[in-house]
């Protein structure tokens, strides 16, 4: 799916030093961005597609959209129905400012403007 859409390829491992190493077990995570070595995915039995996707782009450095500096012009955080203890799953990520497709400085999210550019 990830390679249908964009320009990220993905191989089978063979002696890499740094890779993603997909753990069969409970739940669907992953560390955002490079972690070097083997970085772990984990991939549940509750786990689809969707959520090995969604998890593969966070090992490759997206963050989730509502995190974005300027969201809040984009959307409200109703946090009256955040669940408790994950409030922090919103909170802005200021370092992610000026970070986007069109930038040339990495690629982490995309800007309204820029809906045209591929990850």
């Amino acid at each position: 799916m990830i390679s249908d859409q964009t320009c990220i390829l993905f191989h089978e491992y063979t002696n890499e030093i740094n890779y993603i190493n997909i753990i069969s077990g409970t739940g669907c995570a992953s560390y955002v961005g490079f972690q070097g070595g083997a970085q772990s995915l984990y991939f549940g039995r509750a786990c689809n597609v969707g959520n090995l996707c969604h998890e593969l782009m966070h090992a490759l450095g997206l963050h989730h959209e509502h995190t974005r500096p300027d969201r809040d012009q984009y959307v409200t955080i109703q946090w009256d129905n955040v669940v408790p203890g994950y409030s922090h799953q919103h909170n802005i990520l200021n370092h992610l400012t000026g970070i986007t497709c069109g930038s040339g400085a990495g690629l982490v999210n995309l800007s309204p403007e820029e809906l045209q550019c591929r990850i």
